[in-house]
């Protein structure tokens, strides 16, 4: 698997991964993301339209397919504020539903894991929705610590980081 910027012409491959995404967690959970979200935020020039303008999206390609998207920034004001500077910062963390049970999601964490400590970083933070069970046991499997609940606008999130020690 290999992990790349996405380049000119990738937004919309990160978005169909991404509604794909959002479409099976409904069905699996009753939770996730909103229906039509993604495209509606690379129209309205939104939270995902800005991390591929500020270089922050990523696609993890395999034999030339696109198999997972990932958002990994620097800072997050929005669901961190005021943290100090010793982490990235995993958003929109997705794998394409013919490629679920294969470890790719692993495998993302891992390489932004390897991203973070190349820039000194000594965690690895991420949010996701409190009423998702489903994610939440996903991400303590994966060794997140679980440090807060919060309010942030309309969603009730959890806040989880990784020690990159």
């Amino acid at each position: 698997m290999d992990v790349r910027r996405a380049g000119t012409g990738h937004l919309d491959l990160a978005v169909a991964i991404l509604e794909e995404a959002s479409d099976w967690m409904r069905r699996r959970s009753g939770g996730g993301w909103d229906p039509g979200q993604f495209p509606s935020e690379v129209v309205t020039h939104g939270r995902l339209w800005r991390a591929f303008e500020e270089g922050d999206l990523y696609l993890a390609w395999e034999d030339g397919r696109p198999l997972a998207t990932v958002t990994l920034q620097w800072q997050d004001e929005l669901f961190w504020p005021g943290a100090p500077d010793d982490a990235g910062y995993v958003h929109r963390l997705a794998v394409a539903s013919d490629a679920h049970g294969r470890g790719i999601g692993r495998e993302v964490l891992s390489w932004a894991e390897d991203e973070a400590r190349a820039r000194g970083k000594r965690f690895l933070r991420l949010d996701t929705s409190a009423e998702n069970p489903a994610l939440r046991r996903y991400y303590e499997d994966a060794g997140f610590e679980l440090k807060h609940e919060r309010v942030v606008g309309l969603w009730n999130v959890v806040l989880y980081e990784r020690s990159l020690g």
